[in-house]
């Protein structure tokens, strides 16, 4: 690609390093020297000034100080433009000069005075004070290298170190250097191209290999750099580069070269030859710095620097100078040592931009897809590289260009809200460019299930056919590229119902498929054999609770058969809470969108919908429900195949023949009222009346053998009014009360008195009931039970007349002869209950009396003790003795010690004491006393005033 294409930018900031005041100064000196021949070199001491250094060559920066080496051997240290100190390296030539990176150290390469010829010497220098620089270690190069060194490289870790020669060969060195001469391996290198000198040397350290790059004026290549040997690519033949005009891009693994034959750069990996770019003018200097190639130029009598981003394609940077002496790349810039036309120098520092104020640059002239690369290599996060590509699909878009715009609309996939795209291509004209952007965002497995439909509708609107079938054939086991839910309603609303099922039965949507064959293609044949064939017993339960009614209608008899086989395949001898496995996929769709919450879930999710066996057959009945004939059927054969089914089967089967017995009796019932109107009766398949099915229920009553719920079928046939079950549970259960309920409930007064004959000796409540119940018919038929119940009740004395009272006033038509009898007895039976009760009063009034005038006499008179036995031994008393109020005396040692109380009378006052204490905490106890109040409220409220439980203490 030539230069020329290459967009340019300024992407560097310039920043002048060195005082104008310094190189002002120094003007006059400076070309005092160039009057000067250059045979003769001025006094080092007396330079002051960088401009002042004449027959400089090597140039480095190390922690911010350059270091200046000239061909006499003389190294300068320079703070900016000011020289602050200097030394004499060799005492004759500088070949090469280097630095350390990790290091503060500097290596040069020079010839120095032996003892009988000059030698060639490394010497390694300690700059860490930059005014005495102190010399560590020197290494000797081979005599006959003494004129040879041209260029010099060494790594980072000081190991390694070559040497090139102007004979075409490498010197390398391996080892612990700094350790000193000794140990050293050292070996030379011959290179393809003898008869060219070496240029260049870069070491490059890949994956744990070591490369070392040469260059001459006509050739390039590398060595792979073992421990005993190497192994030699020759990368380019016929032409190679001059000193300075190759460097190496750690950073990507390669090796730049500005070709001296050709106006070229080229790449150069350890092993073959990379990508060529044209760029015009003789190559000087070039350099990588982090991403970019710096390369020098000359171009008209001119020095040309250029600033490259090859990885981008653009220009960064782009300035001439009068003469460029060096260029210096560094981790804070890049370092240009230039020559004004006054021959001055001038340094000069450029900062690269941050990659935000780049972009920006970039975004302001619409050059997206360099921003975009650049994005890339510089590790954004994707989200801001998708902006990048909305911008330039935005920018492509006004232009009109949608075939641009939405291929970089794609690109924005997963990051910008696709209705933000999707909104722009709405048009019909546009349609095409929308359902390509649909197509990618469902490959990205971004899409839901308003972006299916929309694609699908897209299909349809260009009639694309085979696009959408290919499109719906398309899912995987970890990812569903659309919702079948969507994709089937969008087939079903263009009819095109072959492919719908085909993808419900793929997905194992089974309630779809089969809603399809019945609500769209009306093929019930084809849904009753799909649901036997491809569905479980749970999952067919489920449909057939919805469309059961309407298989059964039309095709009554292969819904039949398909049921009968249904059941006899399930296991019903197991509980039937048991769960039946179920894994349509359709069923843990609807449960997810029921129960979002819980369902959710990780682990639940990942659980099967399941049935129980109960549930399997209550949707089977759910669906039968119009069709009693079959649903019979069904549950009798269930009944007789395992007759210790669960009770639930019973249950509805008795809620059948009752459901279906009830209308019937209604209109029987109807019927006899109206007494020859003509009332059409309830009809079925077959005729039956309420007696067919009253046989029905007891012949089940009887078969079933206690394997129903008693109580349960006691409720059924109360709520359809089945009364002979009502009476036959009541008796088989031997519940009187809820026999008495029922006759009283169908006015069955015979049946009525005859419970209470039979049960009554057992159930005093049978008599009340009847007694209740004949009071408030007020008919003269109850009046004869009246008088035998109130005769029950005066032997059974089981009820106080008050409350018999109460229960005979709710009838009108009882007269005084019928309960003369009751009361005369019961007033009788009170008349002497008074006597009785006014003899003990009197009795009780006498003892009060004297029980009294004791305690007076006790209170207001003296008690004398005339007892001459003692009351324990009955011996005759002898003092000491003691003498209590009782009467009783005591000889003083028949009593235990410190007793005060008498022997004979303790036991009676402590029961006394006990039942005061008693009735005490009775008198607190207000729960019980509500509690006897509900009998008798009047012999409650006596009790408890006689036992002094009302005096407030």
């Amino acid at each position: 690609m030539s230069q020329v294409q290459w967009k340019k930018f300024q992407f560097f900031d310039v920043k002048n390093l060195g005082s104008e005041s310094s190189r002002s100064a120094s003007s006059a000196r400076s070309t005092s020297v160039a009057a000067v021949s250059e045979a003769s070199e001025p006094d080092p001491e007396s330079i002051k000034n960088l401009s002042e250094i004449t027959r400089m060559r090597f140039l480095c920066n190390i922690l911010g100080i350059f270091w200046v080496g000239t061909t006499s051997g003389r190294i300068f240290c320079c703070l900016g433009d000011e020289v602050k100190s200097t030394f004499q390296a060799h005492t004759h030539n500088l070949y090469c000069m280097a630095k350390s990176r990790r290091h503060p150290l500097l290596i040069t390469v020079g010839l120095d005075e032996g003892d009988f010829n000059r030698r060639a010497l490394i010497k390694f220098w300690d700059i860490s004070d930059t005014n005495s620089p102190r010399e560590i270690i020197s290494i000797p190069l081979p005599d006959a290298m003494a004129n040879a060194a041209l260029c010099f490289v060494i790594t980072d870790d000081l190991t390694r170190m070559a040497v090139g020669l102007n004979t075409g060969q490498i010197y390398l060195v391996m080892g612990d250097i700094l350790a000193g001469p000794k140990g050293l391996n050292k070996r030379v290198l011959n290179t393809s191209d003898p008869k060219n000198p070496i240029t260049n040397l870069f070491f490059l350290n890949k994956g744990g290999a070591m490369f070392l790059f040469y260059t001459t004026m006509k050739s390039v290549g590398s060595f792979l750099i073992k421990e005993k040997n190497e192994v030699h690519n020759q990368l380019q033949e016929g032409d190679g580069c001059a000193y300075m005009c190759a460097d190496v891009d750690e950073k990507k693994e390669r090796l730049i070269v500005g070709m001296a034959g050709m106006d070229v750069v080229t790449i150069f990996y350890p092993e073959f030859r990379g990508q060529t770019w044209s760029f015009e003018g003789e190559k000087t200097t070039i350099r990588c710095s982090k991403n970019h190639v710096v390369v020098v130029s000359v171009v008209k009598n001119q020095h040309q620097l250029t600033i490259y981003d090859v990885d981008n394609k653009l220009i960064a940077f782009l300035q001439n100078y009068s003469q460029i002496d060096h260029v210096l790349s560094e981790e804070d810039g890049i370092y240009i040592i230039s020559r004004n036309t006054k021959k001055e120098i001038v340094i000069q520092q450029l900062m690269e931009k941050d990659t935000s104020e780049k972009l920006a640059i970039l975004f302001k002239k619409n050059s997206y897809d360099i921003a975009y690369s650049m994005a890339r290599s510089e590790g954004y996060e994707e989200s801001f590289i998708a902006e990048i590509s909305r911008m330039q699909g935005d920018h492509y878009y006004n232009k009109g260009d949608f075939d641009n715009a939405i291929n970089y609309y794609k690109q924005t996939v997963g990051h910008l809200e696709a209705s933000y795209v999707i909104i722009k291509f709405l048009d019909a004209s546009k349609i095409n460019y929308l359902t390509n952007y649909l197509e990618h965002l469902h490959n990205k497995h971004q899409a839901n299930n308003e972006h299916t439909a929309l694609l699908l509708n897209c299909y349809v609107h260009l009639k694309a056919t085979q696009e959408l079938a290919h499109f719906l054939a398309q899912s995987d086991d970890d990812y569903e590229l659309f919702d079948p839910k969507t994709a089937i309603d969008v087939c079903c609303g263009a009819k095109c119902y072959d492919l719908a099922l085909d993808l419900a039965a793929k997905h194992k949507m089974h309630s779809v498929y089969i809603k399809i064959l019945i609500e769209e293609q009306k093929n019930f044949r084809e849904a009753l054999r799909y649901m036997e064939s491809d569905m479980s017993h749970s999952g067919v339960a489920k449909l057939f609770k919805d469309y059961g009614q309407v298989l059964i209608k039309n095709e009554s008899t292969a819904t039949r058969e398909m049921l009968f086989r249904m059941i006899n395949n399930l296991n019903l001898k197991q509980n039937l809470t048991n769960a039946l496995p179920e894994t349509e996929k359709d069923e843990k769709q609807r449960r997810e969108a029921e129960e979002p919450e819980d369902y959710l879930m990780e682990e639940n999710a990942k659980k099967p919908v399941t049935l129980t066996y109960h549930q399997v057959l209550e949707a089977i009945m759910s669906g039968l429900v119009n069709d009693p004939e079959v649903l019979d059927e069904l549950l009798t054969a269930i009944i007789k195949k395992v007759p210790d089914i669960d009770p639930f089967v019973y249950h509805k089967l008795f809620e059948l023949y009752l459901q279906q017995r009830k209308p019937i009796q209604d209109q029987e019932v109807l019927k006899k009222s109206r007494q020859g109107s003509t009332v059409e009766l309830y009809s079925n398949s077959r005729k039956f009346e309420a007696s067919d099915y009253a046989r029905k229920i007891k012949d089940l009553l009887e078969s079933a053998n206690n394997r129903y719920d008693k109580h349960y079928v006691l409720m059924l046939f109360k709520m359809y009014d089945f009364s002979e079950g009502v009476v036959y549970l009541s008796q088989f259960m031997d519940n009187q009360q809820e026999l008495m309920f029922h006759y009283i409930k169908t006015n069955d007064v015979l049946n009525i008195w005859n419970t209470c004959m039979k049960y009554g000796k057992e159930d005093n409540d049978l008599w009340l009931q009847a007694l209740t119940y004949f009071c408030s018919k007020d008919d003269p038929r109850g009046v004869p039970y009246i008088q035998k119940i109130l005769k029950e009740i005066e032997q059974k004395e089981f009820l106080t007349p008050l409350i018999v009272l109460e229960i005979l006033c709710k009838s009108k038509k009882i007269t005084f002869e019928t309960v003369k009898n009751y009361l005369k007895k019961q007033l009788q039976r009170q008349q002497k209950s008074m006597e009785s009760d006014q003899v003990e009063f009197e009795r009780n009034m006498v003892n009060i009396s004297q029980k009294k005038k004791e305690i007076y006499e006790l209170k207001t008179q003296c008690r004398k003790f005339q007892f001459n036995k003692c009351a324990n031994c009955d011996g005759k008393l002898s003092l000491p003795s003691v003498h209590f109020m009782c009467s009783h005396s005591y000889h003083q040692h028949c009593l235990p010690d410190n007793e005060r109380e008498c022997q004979l009378c303790s036991d009676m006052a402590m029961r006394a004491l006990e039942r005061k204490n008693e009735f005490k905490n009775q008198s607190m106890n207000h729960e019980t006393f509500y509690k006897e109040l509900g009998a008798d409220r009047f012999d409650a409220i006596a009790k408890y005033f006689g036992r002094g439980l009302f005096s407030g203490t």
